[in-house]
């Protein structure tokens, strides 16, 4: 082991440590066997490769069985690369796991094998190691920032171990004062020497002096200084002072002890030379990293065989709100929209609001539709089906789940039970008077009861109008004056925790009024009991394991055939979220389309502008908005992956997460490919509104570069093909990358914002190749959150 490092490897077998404090921090990885870790009053069984990492001064022990590695991490190393001094990682894959930890282990395996070897020529590959884990410790795995000073109260208390950890390492050299620190900390000294004794079962005093030590020991150790100046530069009074508590910790003088490490140890002992061979046998790697091979996947798809499926990405536009609809830059991006991407429908919500003045809510028999009819017409006039989303939904944009940027309840109040289904009938009948009911026969009528939106689902004030009574009558309705018409609901959720989807189909059942479709919302979050909190969901096939969930519940009800439809979909709920504007954003849609064909009918991402959660705050360029374009019409990495897939062909021959294969016609194939890394622990610990551009960067996986190499078979033998490829990525068509080169700059003309709109589009390719013995050979490049969408046809 080189002690001159600001970390150490050291390796264990067989060993174990009754409860201990250390000034460092200490990664523990179990290289073989297992190990039972005790940190502070948990107790956690590690297997092989599982990692727990234990912060400066935080009391544990442990038992080994069989080899474990621990990488101690000098304080000062911290203090040397820490963005700001008071660092907390949470590191544990006992408790949870991401893509992240991967990498970590796979460094720590490689430095464990170096000190095994002891080659003091690869002092630099093991540096190289330690500063990319440290890195990506930094982005992954350090919480999120204190509050400020004065606002003790909220401050964790391992926040403030760190700080006092972190002012002690900073300030070792001068003449250290509690009350000080005290008053820095905004309590008494009393209350920091309690408290410190209580997190670290040492005093104050005694823990400056280990630190004082600990810095003394690598000069005593490495330099020829003379001992009376080590004892004035690591902050003891005097060198007696200094002596004595080197002799008490160490055993020994520091003149001995510089004699003792300058002295030849010896030979390496049969027990530890038989340890290292195990170990460098065992983890030795395959080729250095920079040499290291992409990694690839190959996959083989059989063009022969395929079966006809109806895209579920070419149907329905979400807008927002009737109200949204009635101005004319929301109507533009909607025709852009439904254009470039070949929308048949537009779902539209609050159909009945209070600026639109169709009802008081009150008087029956007398409806004013002048507000609504300009927006149907225009609808009708563009060969736009309409797709009525009933219900109550505030207008309001969203920070988080738990807070608003705005929250506007705009719906009207209906007073009684009669006084909403009056409105409802007259409204259809209205319909079908003047479009037709041929036209009107093509609208979706869906029915949402999702108890998630605050202000309740209400659709009266009748206490005893359930939402039953609604589906209901809403049903007959528009069956009696719109036969043919889609009929859906209820807007729910997959993972209620009160089972209303289930109990929805049950009553339809009963009353056989069983929907045309099961309509859900896809956003991964899971609610409380009460509906009053949300958090994010960390887990990884979050959507497929919903999808499971309501094909079983289909299954019990009977309901097995029953389509399902995904009214709103994204990977977040904040309408201030800078994810929405990131490559990342698209690039999760795309490798979600396999699972969306094989489980859905229909699927809206949500929603297609930034205008509809437009405020006050809205002054930059991105503002997090959850639209497919911006409000000055530049397309986002999710418009573009929305584009590919709703250009794949109707023919579908393969699917997973990486990988879609379709074929639209002979010998015309489309492909949509993507590279997607998951979220890492510290975009859960961040409020999603307080992510920076800079941020993002952060709360992503690194992820690796991946090569797909493709063979379509059943081809002609000896025809040539042409490939197309549309690549987005952070280097092409990524406004939020793009927005980051301008440094994030608001202020920005006319000029730049057209710059930006021409400039963010996807990169292009072209080659050709030969089909040879019936094979095409296809290799699909993918960067870190890179998609693409290839076209491969006949050519001359």
């Amino acid at each position: 082991m080189n002690q001159n490092r600001d970390f150490h490897v050291v390796i264990r077998k067989d060993a174990q440590e009754k409860q201990y404090t250390r000034s460092a921090v200490e990664l523990f990885y179990v290289v073989s066997g297992s190990c039972d870790l005790t940190v502070r009053e948990e107790q956690y069984s590690m297997k092989q490769g599982d990692m727990i990492l234990v912060n400066a001064m935080e009391p544990h022990s442990y038992r080994a069985e069989d080899i474990l590695g621990i990488l101690e991490i000098e304080y000062r190393a911290i203090l040397l690369t820490a963005p700001d001094s008071d660092c907390i990682f949470f590191l544990n894959t006992v408790r949870e796991k991401n893509g992240a930890c991967e990498n970590i282990r796979n460094l720590l395996q490689e430095m464990v094998w170096l000190e095994a070897e002891g080659d003091g020529r690869r002092e630099c590959r093991i540096y190289r190691d330690f500063y990319e884990l440290m890195d990506i410790l930094y982005l992954h795995f350090r919480a999120k920032a204190s509050p400020k000073a004065g606002d003790d109260s909220k401050i964790p208390d391992d926040r403030k171990l760190q700080q006092i950890i972190a002012y002690v390492h900073s300030h070792y050299r001068e003449t250290i004062s509690l009350s000080r620190l005290a008053g820095d900390m905004y309590v008494s000294t009393s209350t920091l020497s309690r408290f410190f004794k209580k997190m670290t079962n040492c005093y104050f005093a005694d823990y400056v002096n280990q630190v004082r030590l600990t810095y003394a020991l690598g000069e005593v150790q490495y330099t020829g200084k003379n001992f009376t100046s080590i004892a004035a530069e690591c902050g003891f009074s005097n060198a007696s002072t200094f002596n004595r508590l080197f002799r008490e910790n160490y055993g020994m003088s520091p003149k001995a002890y510089r004699q003792q490490a300058q002295e030849n140890k010896g030979p390496v002992t049969q027990d530890e030379a038989k340890l290292r061979r195990e170990l460098a046998g065992q983890l030795k790697p395959g080729p250095e990293p920079s040499s290291a091979p992409d990694s690839r996947i190959d996959i083989t798809v059989d063009t022969v065989s395929s079966r006809i499926i109806r895209m579920p990405f070419r149907r329905v536009a979400t807008i927002g709100s009737m109200s949204e609809l009635t101005r004319t830059n929301v109507q533009h991006h909607l025709l852009y929209a439904v254009k470039e991407l070949h929308m048949t429908h537009v779902r539209i919500w609050s159909v009945f609001t209070k600026d639109l003045q169709v009802t008081d809510g009150r008087t029956i028999g007398v409806y004013n539709y002048n507000s609504i009819d300009p927006v149907l017409d225009m609808l009708v006039e563009n060969h736009l089906g309409v797709y009525f989303d009933f219900g109550r939904r505030p207008d309001m944009a969203v920070r988080s789940p738990d807070a608003a940027v705005y929250h506007e309840d705009s719906a009207v109040r209906f007073v009684s039970r009669r006084a909403w289904e009056a409105l409802l009938e007259d409204f259809v009948q209205h319909l079908v008077r003047r479009y037709g009911i041929e036209e009107v026969r093509g609208w979706v009528f869906d029915f949402n009861r999702d108890p998630s939106y605050k202000g309740g689902c209400a659709y009266s004030d009748d206490p005893e109008h359930t939402f039953h009574d609604v589906w209901k009558h809403a049903y007959r309705t528009i069956r009696q004056y719109i036969p043919g018409a889609k009929i859906g609901g209820p807007v729910g959720l997959p993972n209620s925790p009160r089972n209303e989807l289930s109990e929805f189909l049950r009553d339809a059942v009963q009353e056989n009024c069983v929907p045309d479709f099961l309509s859900v919302v896809m956003f991964p979050y899971t609610p409380t009991a009460d509906y009053q909190s949300f958090s994010r969901l960390p887990e990884p096939g979050f959507e497929e394991h919903m999808f499971q969930n309501l094909k079983a519940m289909l299954e019990s009800q009977g309901l097995e055939d029953l389509p399902v439809c995904v009214s709103d979909w994204n990977l977040t709920l904040s309408n201030r979220n800078l994810i929405n504007d990131s490559c990342y954003r698209g690039v999760y849609f795309a490798s979600l389309a396999a699972l969306m064909i094989r489980n859905v009918q229909a699927v809206s991402i949500w929603v297609i502008s930034d205008w509809v959660s437009n405020h006050y705050d809205s002054r930059n360029i991105l503002n997090g908005g959850s639209g497919l374009l911006t409000r000055d019409s530049i397309r986002k990495p999710a418009w573009f992956a929305l584009q590919f897939m709703c250009r794949l062909g109707n023919e579908f021959l393969y699917g997973d997460p990486r990988l879609v294969v379709t074929r639209r016609g002979q010998d015309d194939y489309m492909i949509l490919a993507s590279n997607c890394p998951h979220f890492d622990v510290s975009y859960y610990l961040s409020r999603e509104d307080e992510i920076r551009a800079e941020d993002v960067d952060g709360v992503v996986m690194p992820g690796e570069r991946q090569v797909i190499r493709l063979l379509l078979t059943g081809l002609a033998e000896g025809s040539n093909y042409i490939i197309k490829s549309r690549s987005v990525s952070r280097q092409h068509g990524s406004v939020l990358d793009e927005w980051k080169r301008f440094r994030c700059e608001y202020q920005l003309e006319s000029a730049d914002i057209k710059y930006l709109r021409e400039i963010c589009v996807p990169h292009m390719e072209l080659e050709r190749s030969t089909a040879k013995g019936g094979r095409l050979e296809v290799k699909i490049p993918l960067e870190p959150q890179e998609f693409r969408l290839l076209h491969i046809y006949r050519g001359g």
